[in-house]
């Protein structure tokens, strides 16, 4: 049965896992996310035996080395020593905690205190608002979210600087600041364009406060 082959899959893994709460345990410390997990319908469903059989019958072919080398593609996608170069750098950052936050992006968003990010977006407001932009601006609390892959359907707490301009529409905003010579991406939220501070460093910042004057213009 289904339930059968999941267990053959999968049981080994909780094996693992002393007192484990639910049959899902294994897959995170995060017990909210695993109780997300448990009730999500289409991460619990059972693969059914024929399932099983297509999908490992798909996986049988596409690890047919002899058939790879022989594929015009396998030249041009073969990892070589730079991407192995590159990829032992990365973990060799990632071993370090406090390292890997400072080097790696990503980490260091996700990691941001909520109060931190508030100040910032207070602070960026008003800087705005001093300059004299001709927009109307303040911030607001909102939710950013990782991403599907590592990450699906995380919500993080974060602060938004959002974006009322007097002379254009928000759209119009938007797509000056995607056309800017650094792309700014920006997200439109009930009239309001919106700017996570949880995704800005403090480079970006002062990037994003030209592109606002430069596109929107001050008051005299």
């Amino acid at each position: 049965s289904a339930k059968l082959i999941d267990g053959m899959s999968f049981g080994s893994y909780l094996k693992k896992i002393p007192n484990a709460r639910t049959i899902s345990d294994w897959l995170t410390k995060d017990e909210a996310v695993v109780d997300w997990y448990r009730n999500e319908p289409w991460c619990t469903f059972h693969f059914s035996p024929n399932a099983y059989y297509h999908m490992f019958s798909g996986m049988q072919k596409a690890h047919d080395i002899d058939r790879m080398k022989k594929h015009p593609l396998a030249r041009v996608v073969r990892v070589d020593k730079m991407t192995l170069a590159a990829l032992e750098e990365t973990l060799r950052i990632y071993r370090d905690p406090k390292e890997s936050l400072r080097k790696i992006p990503v980490l260091d968003m996700v990691t941001r205190p909520a109060e931190e990010l508030r100040e910032t977006a207070q602070g960026f407001a008003a800087g705005l608002t001093a300059e004299g932009l001709k927009a109307s601006v303040g911030i607001r609390e909102d939710v950013a979210r990782v991403g599907g892959g590592s990450a699906p359907m995380l919500d993080l707490k974060t602060w938004c600087v959002w974006i009322r301009p007097e002379e254009m529409s928000v759209d119009a905003l938007q797509e000056k600041l995607r056309l800017w010579e650094m792309p700014i991406v920006a997200r439109i939220s009930e009239g309001e364009l919106l700017l996570d501070m949880r995704t800005l460093s403090t480079g970006d910042l002062v990037a994003v406060r030209i592109a606002l004057i430069d596109i929107l213009g001050i008051r005299n």
